[in-house]
């Protein structure tokens, strides 16, 4: 069950027991669930726009054949939003969809594989894929690669 379809349930439940309770305010709350999704929609899409906007130094243009693999797509961005991905992983999500698209490798199935790997990663496990990447690329721009025999042949 996505985060949209949970909130018309999260929110019966909380005025069931606000009225119970003999609490009011238990219809107000049902209106402060559907704002909350409606701004983090809003806020995955700018951040969606924002990736693709700056994701290469050449405009990434979208052909006819990019239309039902990227509806596709964008659902899927949209379940993890939805569903209460953070920002730095929605960042991510939109990022895969541009690298996937300057790869010409724009598929729904490669897309699900990376958002269900992504989508759920805390800060810190972000920050240490982050640095092992910074970590690889220092490795192989050094050329530390061609160092090992020189140091295992010592051993």
């Amino acid at each position: 069950m996505t985060g949209r379809e949970m909130v018309p349930w999260g929110t019966a439940i909380v005025g069931d027991v606000l009225s119970t309770l003999q609490i009011p305010g238990s219809g107000i709350f049902g209106k402060f669930g559907e704002k909350y999704l409606e701004r983090k929609q809003k806020e995955a899409v700018e951040i969606l726009i924002e990736e693709v906007a700056k994701g290469s130094p050449e405009p990434i243009n979208f052909a006819e054949s990019d239309v039902n693999p990227l509806i596709e797509i964008i659902y899927r961005f949209s379940k993890a939003a939805a569903d209460g991905a953070a920002r730095e992983n929605l960042r991510l999500l939109a990022q895969v969809i541009v690298g996937l698209k300057k790869n010409k490798a724009l598929q729904p199935d490669k897309f699900r594989k990376w958002a269900n790997t992504l989508e759920q990663l805390t800060r810190d496990e972000l920050m240490v894929i982050g640095k092992a990447i910074a970590i690889k690329r220092e490795f192989d721009t050094a050329h530390c690669s061609s160092m090992f025999p020189a140091i295992f042949g010592r051993v």
